[in-house]
């Protein structure tokens, strides 16, 4: 009887081995990998729809030619109200918060704000042609510092800002309409070198206006004179261009968290979308689906970070607020 016992537990060792294998197996196993980029680009804009329209007076004054736009991550949107020499401050559910700035060149004043955007640090930089320099203000629409576009040693060096955008590491790159070039500067404000001199071979820009960062530190310029979009690295080295005979006069550009770009043709008052890739998807305006007026030079664009966008309808002096439909997968 021992002897049974004694061969039925050695049988039984195999088995249980094996059962503890695939079971350590089918604990460690990793679950299929789900790929969120893939899922998200996927989902591919397929109309615009007006939603809402901001126009009248905020906090007693008649929005006059909105310009810049720029959202953070908290949906909190500011404006540049160029006409009136002012920023907005909208919260998330685009209702005024907030407002700052009158006519002139000292601390607070603006001479038509054109392009703003935010840092990593919620300071928001504010490119002011008629002060020739760029405003930081803080979150709260209050002055901070600037950056100055005038050298005393060399008069003609600058000429009147347009675009600006900020790095992670606090490096300024702004656009200059009248050099058709980008001055860039560190993060202490002092000058550093300029990108895309005057023309049209390679990365030589022609009258730029808005800038954003993209994907891997790379900058995207509004080449609004030469009808185009060019990238560069973080190093002011030219990377491509996106061209197509569609654009006029692009003045603003849009990623949307997807990696598609929507450009604003100023000239034309269309949109249009192009994907990760860079080809093109679609095109709309200059009458949006939901509005029976049709923009009119409009300025800048921006994506809230719920999907919204933003249009500065500049010559209707109005914001149009859109959603984003996106076709069935």
């Amino acid at each position: 009887m021992a002897c049974t016992v004694l061969i039925m537990r050695r049988s039984l060792f195999p088995a249980m081995f094996v059962l503890l294998a695939l079971l350590t197996q089918s604990c460690t196993k990793p679950p299929p990998r789900v790929d969120q980029t893939s899922a998200l680009t996927e989902r591919r804009p397929a109309e615009l729809l007006v939603k809402q329209v901001i126009s009248g007076p905020i906090f007693g004054t008649q929005l006059k030619n909105p310009s810049g736009l720029a959202a953070d991550d908290q949906g909190t949107l500011y404006v540049c109200d160029a006409g009136n020499n002012r920023l907005l401050k909208f919260g998330s559910d685009l209702t005024p918060v907030r407002e700052s700035g009158s006519f002139g060149s000292e601390p607070g004043m603006f001479g038509q704000p054109r392009f703003v955007t935010v840092d990593n640090r919620l300071n928001l930089w504010v490119t002011d042609p008629g002060g020739r320099r760029v405003v930081r203000l803080d979150a709260n629409l209050k002055y901070v510092d600037e950056v100055s576009l005038r050298d005393e040693q060399d008069a003609l060096k600058y000429g009147a800002p347009t675009g600006v955008a900020a790095s992670i590491y606090g490096v300024l790159w702004v656009a200059d309409r009248e050099k058709s070039r980008v001055a860039t500067f560190d993060n202490v404000g002092r000058f550093d070198r300029f990108v895309g001199d005057f023309g049209y071979s390679g990365g030589q820009l022609l009258h730029p206006e808005k800038i954003i960062t993209g994907p891997d530190d790379e900058y995207v310029v509004c080449d609004a004179g030469n009808r185009r979009i060019v990238f560069y690295d973080s190093y002011g080295n030219f990377m491509r261009t996106l061209e197509d005979p569609r654009f006029e006069f692009p003045v603003a550009v849009a990623d949307d968290r997807a990696g598609n770009l929507w450009i604003l043709d100023q000239k034309l008052g269309i949109l249009s979308l192009y994907d990760q890739h860079r080809r093109f998807v679609l095109e709309r305006g200059p009458q949006l689906n939901g509005n029976s007026t049709a923009l009119r030079a409009p300025t800048d664009i921006a994506i809230m970070p719920d999907g919204r966008m933003v249009i500065a309808d500049s010559g209707n002096n109005r914001l149009i607020v859109c959603e984003i439909v996106f076709a069935a997968p």
